[in-house]
């Protein structure tokens, strides 16, 4: 068995309902929290039972309608589901964070931009946010171009360098430098 103190654990909400009659769980996620596990990647939670967190093995996460369903193991009904919810929920602090939460877009001002084809394209001075997606305005040579921030572009990012390698659609910088 696990044992972990409370306080190497992270809060990260609590338990909403119990989902369908196989035992599976809605977790209400704290969003707010600079510390959002990557639930998926988690193999326990911690589920707070009489005051004490106490560890669960993680079975299988799904994600449906913009709800986090969770089965674990040695829960299978869902009279024994009904007893968890409104329960605080924990995850082990080093477990992995979820990307999406750990940086946001509006981050990247000052990473500096590579392209695959093209190398260094220069620094993000602004983050601006479009309809369908958010732009990086660099400067190169003077000239202001706009780099679509989106993941199908982006190959690498590295938060520690600041830096973002990226494989932009041929011709895109073309439009700016010519």
């Amino acid at each position: 068995m696990i044992e972990l103190r409370k306080e190497l654990l992270l809060e990260s909400g609590f338990i909403a309902k119990a989902y369908g009659f196989n035992g599976e769980m809605v977790l209400a996620l704290d969003e707010e929290s600079e510390t959002v596990p990557d639930v998926a990647e988690a193999d326990y939670i911690f589920i707070e039972r009489e005051g004490l967190p106490v560890p669960y093995l993680i079975q299988k996460v799904a994600q449906r309608g913009g709800n986090i369903i969770i089965k674990l193991e040695s829960i299978d009904d869902e009279t024994e589901a009904k007893k968890f919810t409104g329960n605080k929920i924990y995850f082990e602090s080093n477990a992995k964070k979820s990307s999406s939460e750990s940086l946001k877009w509006e981050d990247l001002a000052g990473f500096t931009v590579f392209d695959k084809s093209f190398g260094e394209i220069g620094i993000i001075e602004e983050v601006q946010e479009y309809p369908m997606h958010y732009i990086g305005l660099c400067k190169v040579g003077g000239k202001e171009v706009l780099i679509p921030l989106t993941e199908e572009f982006i190959e690498e990012l590295n938060e520690d360098e600041k830096s973002i390698l990226m494989e932009l659609p041929p011709g895109l910088l073309d439009i700016y430098l010519q």
